[in-house]
């Protein structure tokens, strides 16, 4: 009896070989030809995800590209319009009642430009760009400090003293800042120097 359902399953799978192998045999052009159809549609598929990843990845390229223009620009426009603050902290109030205005609305821009580059960057990347947007800051607040206490006060010999921070700050450190955002720039476009 058991040698009797072994011969059944083996009759059984031969008949559905057979069915299988007449199948293609009488229809073997149909089959390709629905086979052809079929790839010819996933290609088409594949196609079509694999451009629009790339068209996320250049505007991602893009986008990154716009914002480092705009960190640039803003960032030597601001570490300029620093050293004018400073220039200027002997020249009335009167005189510098616009200056104050400019310099605020170029702070601002300069730290919105930062958090909206930090967000196009790796975590350490955007770490490093926060410390420079710091580094900058503390000058801004040191020279804007100051300036507050020369109209309080007048000039001291620790005011001096912070002068001649500021001073070592705009010779040395920002210089450095400056090279480090033009390597994160270029590191970040893809610009590669000989």
């Amino acid at each position: 009896m058991l040698r009797l359902q072994v011969g059944v399953n083996n009759n059984a799978t031969n008949m559905e070989e057979n069915i299988i192998l007449k199948i293609f045999k009488d229809y073997w052009s149909q089959i390709t030809l629905l086979i052809g159809v079929l790839g010819f549609f996933v290609k088409i598929i594949i196609d079509r995800i694999i451009r629009l990843h790339e068209i996320k990845i250049k505007s991602l390229h893009s986008e990154k590209v716009e914002a480092f223009k705009i960190l640039y620009g803003v960032f030597m426009t601001y570490s300029t319009i620093i050293y004018q603050y400073k220039a200027r902290l002997f020249l009335s109030y009167a005189e510098q009642s616009s200056f104050y205005e400019e310099i605020n609305k170029i702070y601002s821009t300069f730290n919105s430009s930062v958090l909206h580059t930090q967000i196009l960057l790796t975590e350490q990347k955007a770490e490093a760009l926060r410390h420079m947007q710091k580094q900058l800051n503390d000058i801004y607040y040191k020279v804007a400090t100051l300036d507050s206490e020369k109209k309080a006060e007048g000039f001291s010999s620790d005011h001096m003293l912070i002068m001649t921070d500021i001073d070592n700050f705009f010779e040395k450190e920002l210089p450095t800042i400056k090279s480090k955002i033009e390597d994160l720039i270029r590191n970040e476009i893809g610009v590669k120097l000989k």
